[in-house]
């Protein structure tokens, strides 16, 4: 289904750039495009207008599958009802496996001294980048495996961005272990010496 297609099926009297179910829910997805081929959707909490989730697309076909998460997020929320500040910031909390994975793969590329990482957030990015591994059946009944990046926090995924913290520090250490903190994955100079 075309983007065009889901906003004409919202409100009349809905923005263009947003995506309301039936106007008696509390959560809507609000687009917003960077260029032609990037953007990213917010679902907005209606009472202050805060976004909870951001899904970012950077091609039109990826914009269809990232919709697609957000309507179904959205869908969910919207049946659970209101939720208190609390639980909002624990909705872009990532699951403790999923946190598990990512310190492994922190934890690989840090000790894989053929890779030249310039700082930490560059770890922590790929880390986030080659995600989790996935397992589905295809249509002759076989399990597949894949992996899937995780999509990375905004500042406003206070949960979320909590978590992302932790892994910029715990690359830290992870590099720190693994290199020494003289090595060339120090974003200061080495010129400066404690």
């Amino acid at each position: 289904m075309k983007l065009q297609e889901l906003y004409s099926q919202s409100d009349k009297q809905n923005k263009a750039n947003e995506f309301h179910p039936d106007g008696k829910h509390r959560f809507y997805i609000k687009h917003v495009e960077n260029d032609k081929q990037s953007g990213h959707y917010e679902i907005i909490d209606d009472k202050d207008k805060s976004p909870i989730n951001v899904f970012q697309y950077n091609t039109e076909l990826e914009a269809a599958e990232v919709l697609k998460k957000a309507v179904a997020e959205m869908t969910s929320m919207n049946m659970v009802g209101d939720v208190t500040e609390s639980e909002k910031s624990d909705m872009s909390e990532l699951p403790p496996e999923l946190v598990k994975d990512l310190e492994k793969n922190i934890r690989k590329g840090a000790s894989d001294l053929k890779q030249k990482w310039s700082s930490a957030l560059e770890l922590v990015h790929k880390a986030y980048d080659v995600g989790y591994e996935d397992e589905t059946v295809d249509g002759e009944g076989k399990k597949v495996k894949s992996t899937k990046p995780v999509q990375r926090p905004t500042p406003q995924m206070s949960g979320g961005w909590k978590q992302y913290e932790d892994l910029i520090k715990y690359a830290v250490e992870q590099l720190t272990k693994s290199r020494g903190l003289k090595a060339d994955w120090r974003m200061s100079s080495s010129k400066v010496d404690d």
